[in-house]
């Protein structure tokens, strides 16, 4: 049974379905010489790769040159260059003079008849039908020139008058330069929403992002435990902590650490109404510890080790992980449990003192030992903990108290570590404080997502406004 025809596409008043190869003349690119370059055959050659670089008026390449691309006319100013190869950009326009250059064999010209048909619009029609960005590429086939050439003057295109043809072009133009602009101004949206959530943190720490408990407790007429109360209930309830053991240190490394002096370290600002300095060891239910280092091999099959990768991340999934073999007699007092804060102890000077609450299973995975374990007390909220030790006072005393380690890293031990201070807030201020960042940075996050699919719709919004420049479509709106 024959299959029925499909039927042409109906089109507007004094448009026509034409085959390119009816307005258009297609010649193949020339072959280069394999002769010795002399005075005789040098000659300009303009190749694909000029195309994928800064376009058809890139410097072109001296070389020598066939007998036939020596004979060959100049090109013409309109005339078109195509790639045979699939997948390469579609077509750039010459607007160069009537140089004596040639086409090498991987280029074909396309000369379109400037009565019927505009340049421009056959570009931008080849453009139309090359695939999109992100599109998934299909499969390459070997093309020839002679296999493209016929593709091409097969190939139709609806062809309305060159007066329409040029003011579809215009309209397209000045659309695209609208969509341009937009899109430059919605790649900027992602930089400033950056800005404004470290502006939040800022704001958290400094206790300006909620009305501050010691002025709530004013206005309400009632009294309120401050950051030293809550500090002096901490060490009333905890258990005698034993003091942190700092590893030995070498000669070398003393001598190194001698370099960095006590009073590098800058002044503690004052603290926030209400709140108080305490030294992290003070605000801890057990003592400060850091891992072990995971086995050689990393087999996946053993017990998860938590990275340093992970905690700046703050992604606690297997993406980051590492694994050991050790026996889990051997990981006893190393298990993380939720709400356990992670800091980087052994890093380069980003990623130093760099935390994360650790929101994973229990008694799932170990850390390393680049890694810090603090468990806060309960009168703590270990998310207000992690912002105190990211204010960058707290992160230049860590620095200041480092000492160098190999491959010009930096390290902290567990005295050193316990010693740094932090700033606590009342217990109900930091409620709020995590409570309301919280709030904003859902909404921050939904901002991203806003712009990433208003991205998107501008990609899919100029494909469809060129379908429309080379349709019979009347209306063309130039707003995006």
């Amino acid at each position: 049974m024959m299959r029925a025809a499909e039927p042409e596409p109906a089109l507007p008043p004094g448009w026509a379905l034409v085959a390119l190869g009816d307005v258009a003349t297609l010649a193949p690119g020339l072959p280069k010489s394999r002769a010795a370059p002399s005075k005789a055959n040098l000659r300009l050659c303009i190749s694909a790769n000029h195309l994928a670089a800064s376009g058809a008026e890139s410097p072109p390449i001296v070389i020598a040159a066939s007998a036939r691309a020596a004979a060959a006319g100049p090109l013409r100013e309109g005339d078109l260059l195509v790639p045979i190869a699939q997948g390469t950009p579609a077509a750039a326009i010459w607007r160069g003079s009537a140089e004596a250059r040639f086409l090498d064999s991987s280029l074909i010209r396309i000369r379109p008849d400037a009565t019927l048909l505009d340049s421009r619009f056959l570009q931008a029609h080849l453009r139309s039908v090359t695939p999109a960005a992100g599109a998934k590429p299909a499969a390459k086939k070997a093309t020839t020139a002679r296999s493209r050439i016929a593709e091409l003057s097969r190939h139709q295109l609806q062809l309305p008058p060159l007066v329409e043809q040029r003011r579809r072009l215009d309209s397209l133009a000045e659309f695209e330069q609208h969509l341009t602009l937009a899109s430059a101004r919605l790649s900027r949206v992602p930089t400033r929403l950056g800005r404004y959530s470290e502006l939040l943190v800022r704001l958290a720490v400094t206790g300006e992002l909620v009305e501050p408990e010691a002025v709530l407790a004013v206005r309400e007429g009632r009294d309120f435990s401050d950051g030293a109360a809550l500090i002096t209930s901490i060490l009333a309830q905890r258990p005698s902590l034993a003091p942190p053991v700092s590893r030995k240190r070498t000669a070398k490394a003393k001598a190194v650490s001698k370099k960095v002096p006590p009073s590098a370290e800058a002044p503690l600002p004052p603290a926030p109404p209400g709140w108080a300095w305490s030294p992290l060891q003070e605000l801890l239910a057990e003592s400060l510890i850091h891992g072990r280092a995971p086995s050689k091999s990393s087999i996946s099959a053993g017990t998860p080790v938590v990275t340093p990768e992970g905690v700046i991340a703050g992604d606690f999934s297997e993406r980051f992980h590492r694994f050991t073999d050790a026996p889990r007699t051997r990981l006893a007092g190393l298990w993380l449990e939720p709400g356990d804060v992670l800091i980087v102890r052994t890093g380069s000077i980003d990623s130093l003192g760099r935390t994360a609450v650790y929101s994973g299973p229990s008694q799932y995975a170990v850390f390393t030992d680049s890694i810090f374990r603090a468990r806060f007390s309960d009168l703590l909220i270990p998310a207000f903990m992690t912002l105190s030790i990211g204010m960058s006072v707290v992160r230049e005393s860590m620095l200041a108290r480092a000492r160098p380690a190999p491959r010009s890293l930096f390290t902290l031990d567990s005295a050193t570590a316990g010693s740094i201070p932090l700033l606590v807030a009342p217990r109900a201020e930091q409620e709020r404080i995590v409570t309301e960042l919280g709030r904003r940075q859902v909404a921050i996050d939904g901002m991203h997502r806003s712009v990433q699919m208003a991205a998107r719709r501008a990609g899919r919004l100029e494909w469809t406004m060129l379908g429309r420049a080379l349709s019979g479509t009347p209306t063309m709106s130039t707003t995006p």
